[in-house]
């Protein structure tokens, strides 16, 4: 949705220093950076990022569930020191199994020192996340980098750079890579450790797209310009994450991964441009998992997921905005990933009338005419929401969930971005749509908008529950940088999304325990199920 950057009198590529979302290192400190290393002997440095895979060692790990122990070596999560930007960071490959050598680079406006690590997210009896690799101190010396909007903004292609090779110490999962300035983060990139076979039956879909997206990095995001220009439309895949697209990261993927290892739910990790090379990924699996902000999506892999529903696969969406906005993704000579393409506009996208089944729309408008409400049961309606949502039906398999009961009100779960059930002429609710929780939310000029959580069974079998805010996954974990809810409540969606997850990892739950119809079909009928403690507010966004 719409973002508000500073000007780039403000956010000089000096710093790019934002307070929002904090994350600092609780080991061993990393001053020695900031002494005598001003050489880089130590360092092994890489100028290509074409680097082939090798042969998997047979002691990689093929689980997920976490076996590292907690300790010194952890980020802390929720700490109030900011992370900033300033020596900014990323990998040649958002993904890569173990094995395969990935090449980092790195960027800084005036020339610093620096320490590259690699954290697995993670529970860790409540760490969150563990060190898995560290690099040796280096120097990156001063980095040219623009603050100009324009259409398309490439990779800044950083000539200092570092390679390691994925061993059987970086167990599957989703990573954060930082460097450092002592015992302050300097920089983050996102990263995902796939598996190895055999597949997990469940498997979660990481939202790189989504986080590049936000990301204004060189100039321009596909939201606004550095500068106050305007937007972008293509934005290269291979650059860094600052401010938005950082805050975005942090915010949606690593609560939600924290959250699957602390309920010791198995799930392959896979970021979402490992979908659209191979949407085969999602087939025969029981449960696909979407994390809290899984915005935009490429029509390989929207019909990935509607083929893996159509075949009985469950899926439970652990946030909102999901599937909003299509994407085309540019690939290089090798078929990697390397850019993003989004129009938003019919009339100023070059395939629009050519091939308008590509076209980089949002899927609800024509010519897709295909909101994810009509699969999944509901979709987004508004941004900056603050509401709760009023319980108007409890299905059987969750009714042994403490504070869930009809009637019941789950304060403040409304947040961020709401998904709600649509009563539009233009959007459809499916049939037999569950409606679990409700809410209205007032915005400007008198308007109202729904925001739920609700529970879909499709004539396959397939059972899709969906928890309806950005906000969820987040909330639970107590790191929401905009606000958290009670104790009592986040024990409620606690069991609640255990509960969810652990049936949906059966295959044929939607069979055995289909939905029961419910969902009121017009704001009229809404109002009248609700009482004045599920109505809140909106703000404005696009």
């Amino acid at each position: 949705m719409r973002s508000r950057l500073r000007p780039a009198s403000v956010l000089a590529a000096t710093g790019l220093v934002i307070t929002g979302v904090a994350l600092t290192i609780g080991g061993p400190s990393a001053e020695a950076v900031t002494e005598a290393h001003e050489s880089t002997s130590a360092q092994t440095f890489i100028t290509t990022a074409s680097v082939p895979p090798i042969d998997a060692p047979s002691d990689c790990p093929t689980s997920t569930a976490p076996t590292a122990p907690s300790g010194p070596t952890s980020m802390s999560p929720g700490a109030l020191k900011a992370i900033d930007d300033s020596i900014p960071l990323y990998v040649d490959h958002w993904s890569a199994q173990c094995g395969e050598r990935i090449t980092i680079r790195l960027g800084s406006a005036h020339g610093a020192n620096t320490v590259v690590r690699a954290y697995r997210i993670g529970w860790y009896a409540g760490a969150g996340s563990t060190l898995v690799w560290s690099s040796a101190p280096l120097r990156v010396p001063a980095t040219r980098m623009s603050t100009v909007s324009k259409p398309t903004i490439p990779s800044p292609n950083f000539k200092t750079a570092i390679g390691t090779t994925i061993d059987a110490s970086w167990h599957p999962g989703l990573y954060a890579i930082v460097t450092s300035l002592g015992s302050r983060i300097t920089g983050v990139a996102e990263f995902v450790v796939r598996s190895t076979k055999p597949a997990a039956p469940a498997i979660v879909i990481y939202s790189g797209l989504t986080n590049a997206s936000y990301s204004p990095f060189g100039g321009a995001s596909l939201y606004r310009g550095l500068d106050g220009g305007s937007l972008a439309t293509t934005v290269a895949l291979q650059r860094p994450l600052i401010l938005t697209g950082r805050v975005s990261f942090l915010k949606q993927d690593v609560p939600t991964a924290q959250l699957l290892d602390r309920a010791g739910i198995n799930a392959d990790p896979v970021i979402d441009t490992d979908v659209h090379a191979k949407p085969a990924l999602l087939k025969s699996r029981t449960l696909v998992i979407l994390p809290g902000h899984s915005e935009y999506w490429t029509k390989q892999m929207y019909d990935g997921l509607l083929t893996a529903q159509s075949a009985g696969t469950n899926i439970a969406v652990l946030g909102a905005n999901e599937i909003y906005w299509q994407a085309r993704i540019r690939t290089n000579s090798a078929g990697q990933p390397t850019s993003m393409f989004v129009a938003r506009n019919l009339a100023k996208d070059p395939m629009g009338k050519t091939t308008p089944e590509l076209a980089t729309v949002r899927w609800r408008d024509a010519p897709l005419l295909h909101d994810p409400a009509s699969s999944l049961g509901e979709s987004y309606t508004v941004t900056k929401a603050h509401g709760s949502l009023q319980i108007l039906s409890v299905p059987d398999w969750l009714s042994n969930v403490t504070g869930l009961r009809h009637g019941a009100i789950l304060k403040d779960v409304a947040a961020g971005e709401v998904d709600g059930p649509q009563v539009t002429s233009s959007i459809s609710m499916p049939p037999h749509l569950q409606v679990i929780g409700l809410g209205l939310l007032k915005g400007p000029g008198g308007r109202v908008a729904t925001a739920g959580m609700t529970y879909y069974t499709a004539p396959s079998g397939s059972a899709v529950f969906q928890f309806g805010s950005t906000n969820w996954a987040c909330q639970i974990m107590a790191s929401c940088p905009d606000g958290v809810t009670t104790t009592h409540t986040r024990q409620t969606q606690w069991a609640m999304t255990t509960t969810v997850l652990r049936a949906l990892l059966q295959k044929g739950w939607g069979r055995t325990h289909p939905s029961t119809p419910n969902a009121p079909k017009t704001l009229t009928a809404m109002h009248s199920a609700l009482s004045p403690a599920a109505y809140g507010s909106y703000g404005t966004g696009s």
